[in-house]
């Protein structure tokens, strides 16, 4: 028997221990809990119809590790899980910040495994060193160490970024073995990992470090052009899940559907399309004229924050 909970604001992290399961029992299936009561996640919990033949299942988003949840059902939760047989697998898995004084969570963690993957900066350097090395080892490549620490000093911070790095540069010096550090000044912008930060927390309304993050961009010499489409890109995927619309692209990762779902009740839909016309307009100002953009874009975070 298998018992775990995998949590954690790092979703890569997240994902790949979820896909490591998913792996071990191929006929895992999945309920989101953001999708069904709490009544039927119990019956799941307790039904073999829902089950594959080996009874593995990951319950995503259970409304029980949240913090102050205090919900009846969650002593319930645990009578049921305390009947589980050897041929029995239960994953939870949450994106976010977990509740330690949840029951429930105190259950898992004393009969069976906890993992946790919380955000930066509790990662060290070299752990982010050692992870790289290992992306770039399974694509068959070598990643230098003065590469690896140039990447990891760009800014690029949560594991996510640092994958789609490596993904960059395996492409990159295609046939090559080697990943050098002229390939990662050629792929690697630190204005563009600190682009992605902007976005993460403006859509967290976090105004304090939307300023320190503004500040490391104009430090960094990101140009606005390049800053204003990227921004633009998140608010519109914001708007169509706030619309309950696919992304344009298709289907979106756990950890992305996380991100904005998260995101989703800190803005209201015509908010979001006031961000995209604001953003309109800044894109046009930029493109013809010389203006300062450091205001406006001081402006603009001050517009993101404070309304909802």
């Amino acid at each position: 028997m298998v018992l775990a909970l995998v949590s954690g604001e790092e979703d890569f992290l997240v994902e790949e221990k979820v896909r490591a399961f998913h792996a071990s029992f191929p006929e895992m299936r999945l309920i989101d809990g953001a999708d069904v009561s709490e009544e039927n996640l119990l019956l799941a919990l307790q039904s073999t119809g829902l089950f594959a033949t080996n009874r593995s299942c990951e319950i995503r988003h259970a409304p029980w590790f949240v913090e102050n949840s205090e919900k009846d059902s969650e002593e319930v939760a645990i009578e049921i899980l305390k009947t589980l047989t050897p041929v029995e697998n239960i994953i939870f898995s949450v994106y976010g910040n977990l509740s330690h004084r949840g029951p429930l969570t105190k259950f898992i963690r004393s009969h069976g495994e906890v993992f946790e993957y919380p955000l930066q900066p509790i990662w060290k350097n070299e752990e982010r060193i050692h992870f790289i090395k290992n992306q770039a080892k399974e694509k068959g490549k070598i990643l230098a160490d003065d590469a690896a620490e140039y990447i990891v000093s760009a800014g690029v911070t949560t594991f996510r970024q640092l994958a789609n790095e490596i993904e960059k540069l395996s492409i990159f010096v295609h046939p090559e073995k080697n990943i050098t550090l002229e390939a990662a000044h050629a792929t690697v912008s630190p204005g563009e990992a600190f682009a992605w930060q902007l976005s993460d927390a403006l859509m967290q309304k976090d105004t304090s470090a939307s300023m320190h993050i503004l500040q490391k961009l104009v430090d960094a010499g990101q140009a606005p052009f390049a800053l204003i489409p990227m921004l633009a890109k998140q608010f519109r995927i914001l708007l169509r899940y706030k619309m309950g619309l696919p992304p344009l692209g298709g289907t979106m990762s756990r950890g992305a559907e996380w991100r904005y779902k998260r995101a989703s009740p800190k803005f209201s839909q015509p908010h979001v399309e006031r961000i995209l016309r604001r953003l309109l307009e800044l894109d046009e100002l930029f493109k013809r004229s010389s203006v300062s953009p450091f205001p406006l874009l001081t402006s603009f975070v001050a517009f993101v924050s404070r309304e909802k």
